[in-house]
């Protein structure tokens, strides 16, 4: 049994199955958000995901964009109004669905059956945004973009939807927290060698996002053991 992470798939199901290749029925997945959005048929990679009883997600900026814009259709649909809501629906809709490329996203989930598409939504609204996992004695911090809040408590969205912002939006680099290692995503790492971008890290921080986002040369998957915070690319 072997604990990986991993993050920003962002649609890449190819990468993910290169990954999934590698790991065994009884390893632990840890995936830190952005599984959809710049890229084809991220709700698939989505719904594989979450079909996989290996695979605990933490919510990224893109599943909450796309989980408020969700939330807004329901309210409209049933006339109720959440201002906070409402305001992200008329607001920032263009920035999930164009300017971060949610688009694709979106008419693929509306092309699955309603109860499927509901499966998604309660999934997205209960997702963790802060995790706290101990590997062979070493404790790690696990979050999309930045630790906040309380360290050491598991924080999930449907508890802290004001703060959410804070756990998926916040850049950070070289963020330590006393005790444990913190593991994100969220920032494109600036480290290339010669066969792609690589993990960055001062071994109390690392950031695994290795830029499928970009979709370019450079761009792949990272998966962090735990064990022995070892890393491969896919």
């Amino acid at each position: 049994m072997a604990t990986y992470v991993i993050s920003d798939i962002h649609s890449h199901g190819d990468n993910l199955d290169r990954f999934l290749r590698d790991t065994g029925p009884e390893d632990k997945i840890y995936c830190l958000g952005d599984t959809i959005d710049k890229g084809k048929n991220g709700i698939q990679v989505l719904v594989r995901m979450m079909e996989d009883d290996r695979i605990t997600f933490i919510m990224g900026n893109h599943e909450l964009m796309m989980y408020l814009f969700l939330e807004a259709e329901k309210m409209i649909n049933s006339r109720s109004l959440n201002l906070r809501v409402l305001n992200y629906y008329y607001n920032k809709r263009d920035h999930w669905q164009y300017y971060n490329y949610g688009l694709d996203t979106y008419n693929d989930y509306m092309k699955l059956p309603e109860e499927k598409r509901e499966e998604i939504y309660r999934f997205l609204q209960t997702m963790p945004v802060q995790l706290n996992v101990e590997v062979n004695g070493r404790k790690f911090l696990l979050v999309h973009s930045k630790p906040y809040g309380d360290y050491d408590k598991d924080v999930f969205f449907n508890e802290v939807e004001e703060d959410i912002d804070h756990y998926v939006w916040d850049r950070a680099k070289y963020c330590h927290v006393e005790g444990k290692i913190v593991i994100t995503g969220h920032n494109v790492v600036s480290r290339i060698d010669t066969t792609g971008r690589i993990i960055e890290t001062d071994g109390q921080w690392y950031d695994i996002d290795c830029g499928l986002a970009a979709n370019d040369a450079n761009s792949r998957l990272a998966a962090l053991k735990l064990d022995d915070l070892s890393v491969k690319y896919y």
